[in-house]
């Protein structure tokens, strides 16, 4: 059944903005057996192949470059917790020190698709939902552990129910944590809070919409924003300031801002006061015969008033993950390299990454050189690192799973360190700086 839903996403997708292209992650657990992915030894420069052909994209507002790093940068270890789905469900912790991924053969496993992972801010929990489609339960497990990954330790298993699907999960301060399932015609938000050394259910109640995919937290308020669509139904994705009625339970509040058209991915500024969703250029879209097409970042701005649209920036490609610096000082978007397919869908056998220095005001500047073609289906997830680093789950083909570790050796070139092989998509997550 988790192959069908997978099967059903993709295709979905695919029919919404040209090409899109998804996944869904994953399972997860409280026993440890050692079975940690292998480390493929990519060098910095195997398999990078320039693209000359990068559209024409605007300007941008002025901002200062991205920081540059070395696949040899050697900093202090900072934990990293990884959701895999696939043909083993697991939960992984690795120590990143830089330019290299620790492998700490810490596995967990045991519970179904633990897909959606969430990392205090600093750095020491991380909340993992959880869940089975159709009769399988669903909740959140939550692990502590030393800052630079080891010695996990299980805090709780918080079983919610069965028959859901996790879509997305985010803390809410330290103590708080809002998330969302989805399954046929339900739609829930659940919090769970700490309750002195263990979590709970405080309320549930049902999304202002069906499929939230991305959950911001917002500490600094106890709000959070909620991104969501239906994909065969919305044109549109649906960004959503929600804050907690006397019940605990979030509801929407303020105006709601619109996508256009649908994404499938949002990340928060680290200020709290931007989100920025990549999706396709309704005017610019890919054929056999017109392969290099642009995207658009859509930047939204939150206050107490709600969500609202600050900037659409046209982008030198179309995509759909991207990654913000946890420093607030770039953002990277990964484009769909097109190649010529069947008929007149064309196909996506690699990917390329697009860098964009940030504003104090939260708009793009001008966009680095593109940097390298990554070989590789789909792109599962995508993180920025405290240090400037990037950690990126690429899906190679229908089996071969990996965890990258890139460098950005001069403004916009990410070069990849080091490959870890997965068994299955990635979801990833670290603490805040």
């Amino acid at each position: 059944m988790k192959a069908f839903h997978a099967a059903l996403l993709l295709a979905t997708l695919a029919s919404t903005t040209s090409l899109l292209v998804a996944s869904c992650a994953n399972s997860e657990n409280d026993s440890a057996p050692p079975d940690a992915a292998a480390d493929a030894g990519a060098s910095e420069d195997a398999d990078l192949v320039s693209d000359t052909s990068q559209p024409k994209v605007d300007a941008g507002t002025d901002a200062a470059l991205p920081i540059t790093t070395k696949c040899k940068d050697d900093l202090p270890g900072r934990a990293v917790v990884v959701g895999v789905d696939g043909a083993k469900d697991e939960i992984r912790f690795f120590t990143h020190t830089g330019g290299k991924l620790i492998d700490n053969n810490l596995s967990f496993t045991g519970l179904e698709n633990p897909s959606k992972v969430a990392v205090r801010a600093d750095g020491r929990e991380a909340a993992i939902a959880w869940g089975g489609f159709n009769v399988g339960q669903y909740g959140v497990v939550v692990y502590s552990f030393e800052k630079d990954g080891t010695s996990p330790t299980l805090v709780k298993v918080v079983t919610l129910g069965s028959g859901l699907l996790p879509y997305a999960i985010t803390y809410v301060g330290n103590d708080r944590l809002l998330v969302a399932y989805s399954g046929g015609t339900t739609h829930t938000l659940v919090t769970v809070d700490r309750s002195a050394s263990t979590f709970v259910e405080t309320s549930r109640i049902a999304g202002p919409g069906n499929f939230t995919y991305a959950l911001g937290g917002r500490a600094k308020t106890g709000t959070a924003v909620l991104a969501r669509t239906e994909l065969s139904v919305d044109k549109v994705s649906y960004l959503h300031l929600v804050a907690p009625n006397d019940a605990g339970a979030f509801v929407s509040s303020g105006t709601v801002d619109q996508v256009d058209p649908s994404s499938i991915d949002m990340r928060m500024h680290p200020n709290e006061l931007f989100a920025y969703s990549q999706t396709g250029n309704p005017v610019d879209k890919p054929t056999n015969f017109m392969l290099n097409v642009t995207g658009i970042i859509h930047v939204s701005q939150i206050d107490a008033t709600g969500v609202s649209q600050l900037q659409d920036r046209t982008t030198p490609r179309e995509g759909n993950r991207l990654a913000i610096d946890p420093q607030g000082r770039f953002i990277v978007l990964e484009g769909n390299v097109y190649t010529q397919g069947i008929g007149q869908t064309p196909a996506v056998k690699s990917h390329a990454f697009n860098t964009a220095p940030l504003g104090a005001d939260g708009k793009l500047g001008a966009f680095m050189p593109e940097s390298l073609n990554l070989p590789g289906l789909i792109i599962d997830d995508m993180l920025v690192t405290p240090s400037g680093h990037m950690l990126v789950g690429v899906s190679k083909d229908a089996t071969v799973r990996a965890l990258l570790v890139m460098a950005q050796i001069s403004p916009g070139d990410w070069q990849v360190c080091e490959e870890h092989v997965l068994t299955g998509s990635a979801t990833i997550a670290m603490g805040a700086p």
